[in-house]
């Protein structure tokens, strides 16, 4: 009996490979992200490539659902991943952005923007409830202020377009009272623009009305003479310059109006 077990034993010895496999299986959690080589990956049933998604016919809601939060988590974290990646190489062996971007195929523009945002806001402070680019709007501000505008966009979920006018509306303030409103309309969940002290007022000043009239001129010269220069019109010499010197007057006049 005792030599039967043994036999038993040896003859069901598992191999190196399906050792490994098991002790894979075992490791991987269900909602892991699995590399399966060529860039792509597993997500449960999906698949993820570099060209796109494979989602199995049949797939349910809450799973596509789910999905969807993963790719919204990817992403962002691309742009924070990559950016950490560059910043290291450009400091750590001074290989220049525009080689990284021609080797791994970015556009410069974009690794520069990736880094610059990476270099500006440390990891302690950036905030997975707000995008990439809400970041970019705190770039240039104290680490309290970048803190309490990044946690103040998450809380409202306010867009980008809305959140650069709110920091408009608070640059006349010294950054400790800015805070103190972020912190106070974060904690209730509400815009800045929600309370009456903050919420813009109209204006029908007619020296301001002036100045949009002012500025509205000169935007129009420039985009004539952006038109020119890009030779989407054609346009002779004397025109060519009479529209500089029209673009001048009309940026003299704004300056003039804007100051008075």
């Amino acid at each position: 009996m005792a030599n039967y077990n043994k036999d038993r034993l040896r003859n069901n010895v598992p191999s190196l490979v399906r050792l490994t496999d098991s002790m894979v299986e075992d490791q991987i959690p269900e909602n892991a992200l699995v590399p399966v080589g060529g860039g792509s990956m597993t997500y449960k049933q999906f698949i993820l490539t570099p060209l796109g998604i494979t989602i199995p016919k049949g797939t349910e809601y809450p799973d596509w659902e789910d999905v969807g939060y993963v790719l919204q988590g990817l992403e962002s974290a691309t742009s924070w991943n990559v950016g950490d990646w560059a910043v290291y190489a450009n400091g750590e062996w001074k290989t220049p952005y525009e080689e990284i971007a021609i080797r791994f195929g970015y556009t410069e523009e974009t690794l520069m923007t990736y880094a610059w945002v990476c270099r500006a806001i440390d990891t302690s402070i950036r905030n997975r409830g707000a995008s990439f680019a809400h970041h970019r709007l705190v770039v240039k501000m104290k680490p309290e202020m970048q803190s309490a505008w990044l946690n103040y966009a998450a809380a409202t979920t306010i867009k980008l377009a809305e959140m650069r006018k709110h920091i408009t509306i608070m640059s006349g303030f010294d950054d400790a009272d800015v805070v103190a409103w972020l912190n106070h309309a974060t904690a209730e969940g509400k815009y800045l623009t929600d309370y009456n002290e903050l919420a813009p007022k109209p204006n029908n000043n007619p020296s301001n009305r002036n100045s949009q009239k002012a500025v509205k001129a000169a935007q129009d010269s420039f985009n004539q003479l952006k038109a020119a220069l890009s030779g989407s019109r054609t346009v002779d010499a004397a025109t060519f310059e009479s529209e500089v010197r029209l673009l001048a007057e009309n940026l003299i006049s704004t300056w003039r109006r804007l100051h008075d």
